[in-house]
């Protein structure tokens, strides 16, 4: 280093090309520890501070990131930079105990020492890959677990996904050089659950594919699950690439780690959707997770799978899709009194709105079963929810992708209902509020049938001028928590939503209520 002195008097300092290099290589855990006194624990690859949690240290000892100020830096001149205000010559002097009694540049701290954890000490053993064509893993993944064939050939291709000489799926995830750094291994056989990490695996990179979005991650528990939700996405806006827009990335588990690690190594996103299982421990990992995050400066969001888990989500949606239509069945001997006594005096649904249904066609019955009629654009009859007037059993025939539902002169607004029976008592209601035999013709109805949305999706791209969407699903647990998986989903499509728990489980119930004189229906909490 040498002093220099400017014409007025002011001293510069000239460090060389080797010092600067020196001064970058400094260890940033201990210039923390010694000039702030913070303290640090080892967290997966990084270290990180006791003081301030979302302050970490790289593995290298030297970069750093601070997640509630989102900014960070690869050495300890670019946190005196950022964080201190320090010049880059006000560093390095710090650094080196320069100032204008001691003109000798001394290193004040000791090069950085890697981190590394102990797993990458081992070196990654990735299983013997099979000769000529992966049969077994393409036919158990599309056929058994329905993943989209374009998902599994595109990820094959790519390296990330093959088949062993054992015949298991093997998830590979690459660490920032580029290099395989985790395999996971899945059985392919149905009756036999097998699944291990391979030795050597980094648990703090796991299974993620990057998408177009890089601002957004969804987070699962396993690859299968990511997987399925690339597949779901296809299958609902019709378009082979659309997994490709969505960055994706697998815990494999409920621990955060890898997630952890790829937000270090992923600046850009700072929006987190935790899509883990819809069980206990799923739940209560995403409640840990989110309050984590949220506190570091992140949105995120709880979206779960209306099953167990994503796959068993996407196996029942295909199920349904592939299911071939059922004949049309309707009663022969129509005995529409049964249906008018059955509706209007045991379950007090209103004279007048059964009888318009009942002339119209779209209430009919024997002397057993009352048939509820879906009809096409056409006006012809294709759907059918029967229900036992002795037993309630419920049987459904027609087109799958069709349903009950009634037009209402607000063709911007759908309600959605569970069943024809709740979507009739909601009608009533409507009815006795506003004290007169016609509001009930003002809203646009439709019964699910179930849970599934197949209807629903089929109904809005028949009707584009649908902007809203209200659910009236009933208030038992799982009816409310379809709501709110419902509200999250068609929220994400650009629709204003609403959703409404019923007094009681039902909304039959809720209208037993309302005759009695009880308040009625309380709002969930959603947009």
């Amino acid at each position: 280093m040498k002093v220099i002195k400017s014409r007025d008097g002011q001293e510069y300092y000239n460090f060389t090309r080797e010092e600067k290099e020196q001064a970058k290589q400094m260890s940033t855990l201990e210039y923390l520890e010694r000039t702030y006194g913070y303290h640090f624990t080892k967290a997966g690859t990084m270290m990180r501070c006791k003081e301030h949690d979302s302050f970490i240290v790289r593995a290298d000892g030297r970069g750093w990131y601070w997640n509630s100020r989102g900014f960070g830096g690869s050495d300890v001149i670019e946190f005196m930079m950022k964080v201190e205000n320090k010049s880059y010559e006000e560093a390095l002097m710090t650094l080196f105990n320069v100032n204008k009694s001691n003109s000798i540049a001394v290193p004040q701290y000791k090069k950085a020492e890697q981190l590394p954890p102990e797993e990458l000490k081992k070196d990654l053993q990735m299983p013997v890959a099979v000769q000529g064509k992966y049969k077994r893993v393409f036919a158990y993944l599309t056929k058994t677990r329905c993943i989209a064939p374009e998902i599994v050939n595109e990820l094959m291709h790519k390296k990330y996904l093959y088949e062993d000489v054992m015949h298991n799926c093997v998830f590979v995830g690459y660490g920032t050089n580029k290099l395989p750094a985790y395999a996971t291994v899945r059985g392919t056989l149905t009756e036999v659950q097998y699944r291990k990490d391979s030795p050597g695996s980094d648990k703090s990179i796991s299974f993620f594919v990057m998408g177009k979005d890089n601002t957004t991650v969804d987070v699962f528990e396993s690859p299968i699950d990511l997987l399925s939700h690339a597949t779901m996405c296809n299958i609902e806006t019709g378009n082979p690439q659309e997994w490709l827009n969505a960055t994706r990335l697998s815990l494999a588990g409920v621990s955060d780690r890898a997630l952890e690690t790829f937000l270090q190594n992923h600046q850009t996103v700072r929006h987190i959707n935790l899509r883990l299982d819809n069980d206990l421990a799923g739940r209560k990992a995403c409640e840990v997770i989110s309050e984590k995050y949220k506190n570091q400066g992140y949105r995120v969001d709880t979206i779960l799978p209306r099953t167990k888990d994503y796959n068993e989500d996407l196996c029942r949606y295909a199920e349904l899709h592939n299911m071939p239509d059922l004949p049309l069945q309707l009663p022969t001997e129509k005995e529409n009194q049964a249906a008018y006594t059955y509706l209007t005096e045991k379950l007090g649904i209103a004279p007048e709105i059964v009888t318009t249904l009942i002339n119209k066609n779209y209430i009919c019955s024997d002397a057993e079963n009352i048939s509820f009629v879906g009809h096409n654009r056409g006006g012809s009859p294709v759907y059918s929810y029967s229900v036992s007037i002795n037993d309630n059993s419920v049987s459904v025939s027609g087109s799958t992708k069709n349903s009950f539902y009634l037009k209402g002169y607000d063709k911007s607004k759908v309600i959605v209902y569970k069943s024809p029976i709740d979507l009739l008592a909601d009608a009533t209601m409507s009815n006795l509020t506003f004290r007169s035999k016609r509001e009930w013709l003002n809203s646009t109805r439709l019964s699910l049938g179930g849970t599934d949305d197949t209807a629903l999706q089929n109904f809005l791209a028949e009707n584009p001028d649908v902007n809203h969407i209200c659910f009236q699903l009933g208030g038992e647990e799982i009816d409310i928590e379809t709501s709110r998986h419902f509200l999250q989903k068609y929220n994400e499509k650009g629709y204003s939503c609403t959703g409404f728990q019923s007094v009681g489980q039902s909304i039959v119930e809720e209208l037993a209520t309302m005759r009695q004189g009880v308040p009625l229906s309380n709002s969930l909490n959603c947009k």
